[in-house]
Protein backbone atom coordinates (compact mmCIF):
# COMPACT_ATOMS: atom_id res chain seq x y z
CA UNK A 1 0.00 0.00 0.00
CA UNK A 2 2.79 2.41 0.87
CA UNK A 3 4.53 1.74 -2.45
CA UNK A 4 1.50 3.17 -4.26
CA UNK A 5 1.12 6.24 -2.03
CA UNK A 6 -1.76 4.87 0.01
CA UNK A 7 -2.30 4.86 3.77
CA UNK A 8 -2.28 1.40 5.33
CA UNK A 9 -4.90 0.38 7.87
CA UNK A 10 -3.93 -2.37 10.31
CA UNK A 11 -6.34 -4.30 12.54
CA UNK A 12 -6.77 -2.90 16.05
CA UNK A 13 -5.25 -6.03 17.60
CA UNK A 14 -2.01 -5.27 15.73
CA UNK A 15 -1.95 -1.55 16.64
CA UNK A 16 0.82 -2.07 19.22
CA UNK A 17 3.16 -2.98 16.35
CA UNK A 18 2.86 0.58 15.04
CA UNK A 19 5.16 1.74 17.85
CA UNK A 20 7.96 -0.44 16.47
CA UNK A 21 7.92 1.23 13.05
CA UNK A 22 10.34 3.94 11.92
CA UNK A 23 9.06 7.48 12.54
CA UNK A 24 9.00 8.20 8.80
CA UNK A 25 6.54 5.34 8.22
CA UNK A 26 4.16 5.87 11.17
CA UNK A 27 2.10 8.69 9.59
CA UNK A 28 1.22 6.39 6.69
CA UNK A 29 -0.22 3.56 8.80
CA UNK A 30 -3.33 3.85 10.97
CA UNK A 31 -5.35 1.45 13.12
CA UNK A 32 -8.64 3.36 13.20
CA UNK A 33 -11.30 0.89 12.03
CA UNK A 34 -13.70 3.72 11.20
CA UNK A 35 -11.37 4.87 8.42
CA UNK A 36 -12.76 4.42 4.92
CA UNK A 37 -10.74 2.12 2.73
CA UNK A 38 -10.89 1.03 -0.88
CA UNK A 39 -9.17 -2.38 -0.77
CA UNK A 40 -7.96 -5.02 1.67
CA UNK A 41 -4.56 -6.71 1.50
CA UNK A 42 -4.74 -9.94 3.50
CA UNK A 43 -1.87 -12.19 4.55
CA UNK A 44 -2.90 -15.62 5.80
CA UNK A 45 -4.39 -18.99 4.94
CA UNK A 46 -7.67 -19.61 3.14
CA UNK A 47 -9.68 -20.30 6.31
CA UNK A 48 -8.63 -17.00 7.87
CA UNK A 49 -9.36 -15.25 4.57
CA UNK A 50 -12.90 -16.67 4.54
CA UNK A 51 -13.41 -15.40 8.08
CA UNK A 52 -12.10 -11.95 7.13
CA UNK A 53 -14.36 -11.84 4.07
CA UNK A 54 -17.35 -12.60 6.29
CA UNK A 55 -16.45 -9.71 8.59
CA UNK A 56 -16.04 -7.37 5.62
CA UNK A 57 -19.36 -8.46 4.13
CA UNK A 58 -21.18 -7.41 7.29
CA UNK A 59 -19.81 -3.88 7.37
CA UNK A 60 -21.71 -0.89 6.07
CA UNK A 61 -20.39 0.96 3.07
CA UNK A 62 -19.12 0.05 -0.36
CA UNK A 63 -17.95 -3.42 -1.31
CA UNK A 64 -14.15 -3.49 -1.41
CA UNK A 65 -11.87 -5.97 -3.17
CA UNK A 66 -9.84 -8.33 -0.99
CA UNK A 67 -6.43 -9.51 -2.19
CA UNK A 68 -5.19 -12.53 -0.25
CA UNK A 69 -1.69 -13.97 -0.29
CA UNK A 70 -0.27 -16.63 1.99
CA UNK A 71 2.69 -15.84 4.23
CA UNK A 72 4.77 -18.56 2.56
CA UNK A 73 4.04 -17.24 -0.93
CA UNK A 74 5.00 -13.72 0.12
CA UNK A 75 8.22 -14.90 1.78
CA UNK A 76 9.26 -17.02 -1.20
CA UNK A 77 8.31 -14.40 -3.77
CA UNK A 78 5.83 -16.71 -5.51
CA UNK A 79 3.00 -14.21 -5.03
CA UNK A 80 2.64 -10.56 -4.18
CA UNK A 81 -0.15 -8.03 -3.94
CA UNK A 82 -1.31 -6.46 -7.24
CA UNK A 83 0.07 -2.94 -6.77
CA UNK A 84 -1.38 -1.79 -10.08
CA UNK A 85 -4.85 -2.32 -8.62
CA UNK A 86 -4.06 -0.06 -5.65
CA UNK A 87 -3.92 3.13 -7.68
CA UNK A 88 -6.83 5.21 -8.85
CA UNK A 89 -6.81 6.61 -12.35
CA UNK A 90 -7.86 10.19 -12.82
CA UNK A 91 -8.23 11.86 -16.18
CA UNK A 92 -8.77 15.47 -17.11
CA UNK A 93 -10.59 16.54 -20.24
CA UNK A 94 -10.31 20.08 -21.56
CA UNK A 95 -12.99 21.35 -23.92
CA UNK A 96 -11.06 23.70 -26.18
CA UNK A 97 -14.24 24.55 -28.07
CA UNK A 98 -15.24 26.60 -25.03
CA UNK A 99 -12.36 28.94 -25.89
CA UNK A 100 -13.20 29.10 -29.58
CA UNK A 101 -10.80 26.26 -30.37
CA UNK A 102 -7.79 28.19 -29.05
CA UNK A 103 -6.46 26.25 -26.04
CA UNK A 104 -4.00 29.05 -25.18
CA UNK A 105 -6.97 31.21 -24.17
CA UNK A 106 -7.69 28.71 -21.38
CA UNK A 107 -4.31 29.05 -19.67
CA UNK A 108 -3.20 31.75 -17.29
CA UNK A 109 0.40 32.88 -17.05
Amino acid sequence: ALATGNTALVPAEKAALLNTLPESVKPHIVSDASTNYAAVLFEGDSDALKTQNGILAERDGPIVPVYGVTRDDLASGISDYPLDLLVEEQSISINTAAAGGNASLMTIG
